[in-house]
């Protein structure tokens, strides 16, 4: 017995109900830095003071009918370090009481290294299919861009003719009906000055006058031009805001550009759905022009105007600002809300891809972290503050100059 005993893979030892050793096999381990002696010490001597309580835990549960296991590092016999685990298992007599335990302490180091590894392995997997995963979105919002770009130019192309005319029209018309109206005006006067009151031409010109509501005309028609001239400036707003949300058509061309015609254009497009529960307060700075990707930027102006309507429940505020860094180095915006806020616990984990706090199906959790690479690409950072019940701000800081590849 003593011989296969001898040759069991690992430390083999049993223990009675007092927690002394009864048996060993003196296979050479050691239980929490402290090496195995024969038979007949306690688990104290065994194990040392410092860890006693905690292993001696295990072995009472194991008394108490349990398996138990549990691994600690260990020096092992060569002096270098390792992992031991050791299993415990109750030993019953005949009539089923517990009257002592089995253990067995096995070098589990190699296990544990490879087990190591593994957990680095998928890490570096996880990151990598998130960087993957980042990057598809990414490409797949620049060929949207691209598409927005091509299919602004043609809308402008197709509706800039029609509407130059339709407004120098509407110019015209205002001068002819000035000059009708006015005839009116002189045709009333001289009537009045030739026919007698109580005339029938007289009569006739009233109850004409009357018929046509020509007092309401006179007002409501100035109305309908002013009316339809701002319907005109607003289709131009529109397709001038397509054009400057996708400049540069989605193309990677660095340009200088402004941050406010960026800012407007993303909270046009934004807001278009917002605009009767959100109010938008802008205060722009003095800020000079950047060297930046304006179409990037601009997605992600529009990523956090949109976040920032959706923590909107009922009516509330977007403040846009825009500013310069004391030396003038930096441009910065910022895109703050009036909404539910951003728990401190998930302000650390906003940036990581496919995080997001919106119920299933109404989020990606890929706007930010594309945000986040965009801003990062332009050498710039995004900071972001919040307050449970109050709101949230973002600000993002960029230089004004291209970074320099690395």
């Amino acid at each position: 017995l003593d011989l296969v005993m001898a040759n069991v893979p690992g430390k083999l030892s049993f223990f009675d109900a007092d927690l002394r050793c009864v048996y060993s096999n003196q296979r050479e381990l050691v239980f929490g830095g402290v090496a195995t002696g024969d038979a007949g010490k306690t688990l104290r001597d065994l194990v040392g003071d410092e860890v006693y309580p905690e292993i001696e835990g295990y072995f009472r549960r194991a008394l108490n009918g349990e398996t138990t296991a549990y691994q600690r590092p260990f020096t092992r016999p060569d002096g270098s370090a390792g992992y031991l685990q050791v299993s415990s298992s109750p030993h019953r007599a005949p009539n089923g009481e517990v009257i002592g335990l089995f253990t067995i302490g096995q070098d589990v180091t190699s296990l544990m290294h490879t087990e190591e590894a593994l957990k680095e392995r998928n890490a570096e997997l996880e990151a990598a299919n998130a960087a993957l995963a980042t990057t598809h979105q990414q490409l797949v919002q620049t060929e949207k861009l691209a598409s927005i770009g091509q299919l602004a130019a043609g809308v402008a192309h197709e509706i800039n003719n029609p509407v130059g005319f339709v407004s120098a029209n509407l110019s015209t018309l205002g001068t002819y009906v000035g000059n009708l109206l006015a005839l009116a005006d002189t045709c009333e006067r001289s009537l009045r000055e030739v026919a007698p009151e109580g005339s029938a031409a007289l009569r006739a010109f009233e109850a004409a006058r009357a018929e046509a509501d020509l007092d309401f005309v006179r007002d409501d028609i100035v109305a309908l031009l002013d009316e339809s001239r701002d319907g005109l400036d607003r289709v131009r707003r529109i397709v001038q805001d397509l054009r400057d949300f996708s400049r540069s058509g989605g193309n990677d061309q660095w340009q200088m550009a402004s941050l406010e015609t960026g800012l407007n254009a993303s909270a046009n497009i934004a807001l278009t759905d917002m605009k009767h529960r959100v109010t938008v307060n802008r205060e722009y700075g003095d800020t000079p022009e950047l060297e930046c990707l304006p179409s990037q930027l601009n997605q992600v102006f529009l990523n956090l105007i949109v976040n920032a309507g959706h923590a909107i429940a009922d009516p509330g505020t977007i403040t846009l600002r825009t500013g310069v860094s004391d030396d003038e180095a930096e441009v910065w915006v910022e895109v703050a809300d009036s909404g539910c806020g951003i728990p401190a616990e998930n302000l650390g984990r906003l940036f990581d891809p496919f995080f997001t706090t919106k119920p299933v199906g109404q989020g990606t959790g890929l706007g930010l972290a594309l945000s986040y690479g965009i801003v990062e690409k332009h050498g710039g950072r995004i900071d972001v503050r919040s307050t449970v019940g109050e709101g949230t701000t973002f600000r993002v800081c960029l230089p004004r100059v291209r970074p320099t590849p690395a």
